[in-house]
This record gives structure tokens, C-alpha cells and sequence, in this order.
């Protein structure tokens, strides 16, 4: 699997650590995430390195992609799993609502001519 592109670079604060969240997408065009602490790393007892997150867009919890905050809980590091609304369940209750709306449309039109 090779890596064609990084197009987003999260931050996440935290009370106690900073997440970087890296969205890739493969040589497929299949988006994974990769997932780690910012924090110092030790390559050997000479060298350090840190990430860079200049460019890193700072993100809040419930801005989190879902499957990014499901594995985050899985990890032990509890955060808040954003609620999504599917369009076809969106799609339901904008029909439900209209439906509603044009019944009292019409009760209002027959009162009228009465």
C-alpha cells in the first residue's frame, strides 16, 4: 500500500496530550487515518524528533470524522463521538414536516371558503 497523498492535518487538544490526526489516501484513493501523540520521539540516544504541525488544523471534538472517534474511544483516549444523521433519515423527516405543513395548508384553504 503506498500513500498518493496527505490531504488534511488535524490537531486535536485534549486536557492532557495533543493528537495529530493524518487523513491519507492510498494509491486506490481508500482514506485511512494515521493516528499519534505529539510529543518528542527518541530515534536513538543522539537524536529527537518531533512532529510538525504548523500547518496542522486545530480541530474540537465534535468536529471529529466518526470513525476517527470511535477508534480514539477504543484506544483509551475518550472522546466525544460526534452524532450523525444519515440524508435518508434527514430525508424522512423533511417529508414528514412538509407533509404536516401542507395538510395545515389546506385546512387553513377549506376554512377559508367556508
Amino acid at each position: 500500500m503506498k500513500i498518493s497523498e496527505v490531504p488534511n492535518l488535524y490537531l486535536l487538544d485534549l486536557k492532557n496530550m495533543q493528537i495529530i490526526i493524518e487523513e491519507l489516501k492510498t494509491e486506490k484513493g481508500e482514506k485511512i487515518y494515521s493516528i499519534y501523540q505529539n510529543r518528542k520521539y527518541s530515534i536513538n540516544e543522539e537524536k529527537e524528533w518531533t512532529p510538525d504541525v504548523d500547518k496542522a488544523k486545530k480541530i474540537k471534538e465534535e468536529e471529529l470524522p466518526v470513525e476517527v472517534a470511535k477508534y480514539l474511544n477504543k484506544l483509551g483516549i475518550y472522546v466525544k463521538v460526534p452524532k450523525v444523521v444519515e440524508k435518508k433519515e434527514q430525508q424522512k423527516v423533511e417529508t414528514k414536516e412538509e407533509k404536516k405543513q401542507e395538510g395545515e395548508a389546506k385546512k387553513k384553504e377549506e376554512q377559508q371558503q367556508q
